[in-house]
């Protein structure tokens, strides 16, 4: 073989590489804007779907503001049977409702001349105690999370403190001594589930407490003088009755005095929900999308105030 011949079989053998190469790249290119394009249609939907379902948890807002001011358990945007099992397309949901005055806003501590500041800590401390976190006198989580959010830097705990109001709720996971168990709930060595903080602290809402819709742990942490029997007493009270009033706590059993014996309190309840928290699961294709989404309600309407996103 002279050596042209060597040269021409090399070039040969070089463009056939090259060509392999270059079918290969592409063969893997569309293979990949395939699997973009089926992951973006995917989220689409799900997105879509997932906007469909704020859009049905608003009108469930509105209609249900318009037959009753008052918020109950019972209320159309509390039951969740519209929304237990939708499907919306291809994808499948799942949506549930809270109001956010049935957790105790924690960003009452935001300054210590806000109007609920003291009452708010000191029910922090009952609720972590009750939770199971933390209690007796070495306990401060309580002032861990304070420090974090009020605007004074005169606290024990000011280090890598945002010393501002919390936006989500998941920035309580940015405190020394939050951990995820306590943030998302756990359960203790004998056995027994608690509530985290996300089940029972807000970042939004007017800051008073909903005694028709709070859950017990909420219901013990607002007032010394509230037990954990006159706690289950309120919510016996509350699947005949409804509270119209907050002054209607006198008709429970055992708290005929309690605005008495707490004369702060009554200011701190309410019957009225003004924000509440839509939490959405969308699946389609294989791909979930979960969404936290924080409603404000008043007379002009509802607003979405906050959109986060998770995908699974």
């Amino acid at each position: 073989m002279n050596s042209s011949t060597g040269v021409a079989l090399i070039l040969s053998l070089i463009m056939l590489t090259l060509l392999i190469v270059i079918a290969y790249q592409f063969s893997f290119s569309v293979n990949v804007d395939k699997h973009l394009a089926g992951n973006l249609a995917s989220y689409s939907r799900n997105y879509y779907a997932a906007r469909g379902a704020l859009a049905l948890v608003k009108a469930y807002l509105k209609k249900d503001v318009s037959q009753n001011p008052i918020d109950t358990l019972k209320d159309c945007w509390a039951t969740g049977e519209y929304l237990q099992s939708l499907e919306i397309g291809q994808a499948k949901l799942s949506v549930e409702v809270w109001d956010s005055e049935r957790l105790l806003c924690l960003n009452n501590m935001r300054k210590t001349t806000e109007r609920f500041y003291t009452r708010t800590r000191d029910s922090l401390k009952r609720l972590i105690e009750f939770l199971g976190i933390e209690s007796g006198e070495n306990a401060t989580l309580y002032q861990r999370i304070c420090d974090y959010i009020d605007e004074d830097k005169d606290g024990d705990f000011e280090e890598n403190a945002a010393n501002k109001p919390l936006f989500l709720i998941e920035d309580l996971l940015s405190i020394n001594g939050v951990t995820k168990e306590y943030y998302k709930g756990w359960t203790d060595k004998f056995g027994k589930t608690h509530k985290g903080l996300y089940e029972t602290t807000t970042e939004w809402g007017s800051g008073r407490i909903n005694i028709n819709t709070a859950p017990k742990e909420v219901l013990v942490s607002i007032s010394n003088s509230i037990s954990e029997t006159d706690a289950d007493n309120i919510i016996a009270y509350r699947e005949e009755n409804d509270f119209a009033t907050p002054q209607d706590l006198t008709k429970v059993e055992g708290l005929s005095d309690i605005f008495s014996r707490d004369k702060g309190l009554r200011d701190f309840l309410t019957t009225i929900s003004t924000h509440f928290i839509a939490r959405i699961k969308v699946e389609s294709d294989g791909r979930i999308l979960k969404v936290r989404a924080v409603l404000r309600r008043n007379q002009q309407g509802v607003t979405l105030l906050v959109w986060k996103e998770e995908e699974e």
